[in-house]
């Protein structure tokens, strides 16, 4: 019986270890990943989520990577080998603004790849250079609807719009230092009746600084089922159960 048959949804929280990550060679990130999405369908997954700009290393300075670009292409064909989905972070382009790139997420499945959402809360000099997302956005994968949500955006107010829209579950990717108060904050989402996900990378940063990974799975009632070590890299499997 398929995940989709039994009402649940199996996903692989991607806590990748940051100092791996080098912004400067694209194509050893895109490799990351792929070994990362066998990994993830080995454990019997449907979708794998990244952290906050994984695909560029975790640097805000990375130059924008569209869903054509060619790099993707060994991406995009993993995900139609194993049969997964794919949601990574990216810096993106953008028409608009003077055409400056977005952070977002884009979603590699068998059938497409594109940008179905980009952030809209940019923090501190991130407003320098990008520019922010205008829209909410709920996908759908195997009957359940996930919003997106980018580090930042993890706001009450945020999450609240997004729950209206008729998510059953709350996807948070981001890359989170050990001085962020981020699981009352989950909590507290979790409470508006979604299954709350946080995605973190872990270690130094070429970017951010240290993250503190930690990734995790709330249920709708707020209880904190699951969470990933606080200081190695992991993949943490979670399933969504109706």
């Amino acid at each position: 019986m398929s995940n989709a048959e039994a009402g649940s949804l199996r996903i692989a929280l991607a806590q990748l270890d940051g100092p791996s990550l080098d912004p400067e060679d694209q194509t050893a990130i895109i490799d990351e990943h792929i070994e990362t999405i066998e990994a993830a369908a080995a454990g019997g997954a449907r979708l794998v989520v990244f952290p906050q700009l994984s695909l560029a290393g975790y640097s805000t300075e990375a130059a924008p990577l569209g869903p054509d670009d060619p790099r993707l292409e060994a991406l995009h064909e993993a995900c139609i080998w194993y049969g997964c989905i794919a949601l990574a972070g990216a810096v993106t382009p953008n028409v608009g603004r003077d055409n400056h790139p977005s952070i977002s997420t884009i979603m590699i499945s068998p059938d497409w790849v594109g940008i179905p959402y980009s952030k809209i809360n940019l923090h501190g000099s991130e407003n320098d250079r990008f520019q922010p997302g205008s829209r909410l956005k709920v996908i759908k994968i195997d009957g359940w609807r996930l919003g997106l949500s980018i580090c930042a955006d993890r706001t009450l107010a945020h999450a609240q719009e997004t729950s209206r829209l008729g998510a059953d579950a709350y996807v948070v990717a981001g890359v989170f230092s050990p001085t962020d108060v981020i699981y009352e904050r989950m909590t507290e989402i979790a409470k508006l009746g979604m299954w709350t996900m946080l995605v973190n990378t872990v270690g130094e940063t070429h970017g951010f600084g240290l993250a503190n990974g930690g990734s995790a799975l709330w249920t709708p009632e707020g209880e904190r089922i699951a969470q990933a070590s606080a200081t190695n890299r992991e993949l943490l499997f979670v399933e969504l159960s109706r």
